[in-house]
């Protein structure tokens, strides 16, 4: 886990530098020159946007390809809560909102054709219906069955 937000932390500072470094006059002649091809060409500054918005989404999804699915008791102590030594997928509410914010943040502050953001927020709400409803069901199906539950009895 820590290695994905390492690395996608690294590729998205090496991104802000490849895209600010045209600005700077000490920045350094090669990377000044990717700087411009980057603003210059429509198709090169799309891909960069969408690697931008991979790197994002890999880092979102990283922390749910760790935790154990398979056990539910074996990593909590008496009182019910977590202990600090298991990887178990407790809070699946929180990568819900990591998605929620990565979609967010994908399609709100880039500046790219209303057709690109849709094609991209439909590509990530598939990948994450389909995480939801096949690969993790156990884990979104527990957190339902073992919180509140959100039905109305009255």
């Amino acid at each position: 886990m820590l290695i994905a937000f390492t690395t996608g932390s690294a590729l998205l500072g090496l991104s802000f530098i490849i895209t600010m470094s045209s600005q700077y006059d000490k920045s350094p002649y090669f990377v000044k020159q990717l700087s411009l091809i980057v603003e210059e060409r429509r198709t090169v500054r799309h891909c960069l946007c969408l690697a931008v918005i991979a790197v994002i989404f890999i880092a979102s999804l990283s922390t749910l390809f760790v935790c154990d699915r398979t056990t539910y008791l074996l990593g909590t102590n008496m009182t019910g809560s977590p202990s600090p030594d298991s990887y178990e997928c407790f809070y699946p509410q929180y990568f819900v909102f990591c998605w929620i914010l990565t979609m967010i943040a994908s399609v709100a502050f880039l500046k790219l054709s209303y057709l690109l953001k849709f094609i991209i927020l439909a590509a990530m709400a598939t990948i994450y219906l389909i995480l939801v409803e096949f690969v993790f069901n156990n884990v979104f199906s527990r957190s339902q069955s073992c919180g509140m539950s959100m039905q109305y009895d009255g």
